[in-house]
């Protein structure tokens, strides 16, 4: 994780900073609270992951053990988007295109 950090952030401390930071904090409660919706598929979907690798969780009723199976099955499937940017791959709501 510490080469996902910007350069010249890229320590332990900041590391440790960043998992600690309220914005995070209220990032994974909010993706928490979508997962643990009734529209956890609409959830993976918007962000181009098939949910079909973490349905034994979510039938145990484990929204985010669910959320990371169907990540991590996608992540390797496509090793080449390993900096999580793949998120906006043209779809509705894909502000964050490197192009801009």
């Amino acid at each position: 994780l510490i080469a996902l950090l910007p350069e010249g952030q890229q320590t332990d401390e900041s590391l440790a900073d960043t998992l600690r930071s309220p914005q995070l904090q209220q990032a994974v409660d909010v993706l928490a609270g979508a997962l643990h919706s009734d529209n956890f598929n609409s959830v993976l979907a918007n962000l181009g992951i098939d949910p079909a690798p973490g349905m034994a969780h979510l039938m145990r009723g484990d929204a985010v053990g669910a959320f990371l199976a169907a990540a991590s099955a996608a992540g390797a499937a496509n090793p080449s988007t390993g900096s999580g940017s793949g998120a906006s791959e043209g779809k509705e709501g894909g502000d964050m295109d490197e192009s801009s």
